[in-house]
């Protein structure tokens, strides 16, 4: 469809860069007062690949269960809490802000 996406096609099909970052989330103890840590928000990039959560002991690198409560959560479209939980072989994908920019708003950050 013709809904004004030049900007963002050129992005994607003509650019010669391509920027990643990996995002690591330190563990925290339970006298850490985080609240809600990172609190909500949007992504700011265009796509985030999203790899499944990965917990491990500190002290011996064993894999271990997650902390209730702890990880990824997202809101859904009536406002309720849904927590995230890839299956160990997948990659998930958010749209950030700035695909929601650059198309206008056909497409929605997440």
């Amino acid at each position: 469809p013709e809904h004004g996406t030049t900007l963002y096609d050129r992005t994607f099909n003509e650019s010669n860069f391509t920027v990643t970052r990996l995002l690591h989330y330190f563990g925290v103890t339970e006298s850490d007062a985080l609240g809600d840590w990172c609190g909500w928000h949007n992504d700011n990039s265009t796509i985030t690949g999203l790899v499944p959560a990965m917990w491990l002991e500190e002290d011996s690198g064993r894999q271990v269960d997650p902390i209730p409560g702890a990880g990824l959560f997202v809101e859904g479209r009536k406002g309720e809490t849904i927590p995230v939980a890839s299956p160990k072989d997948c990659l998930g994908f958010q749209i950030g802000e700035a695909s929601q920019i650059l198309t206008g708003g056909v497409v929605q950050a997440t």
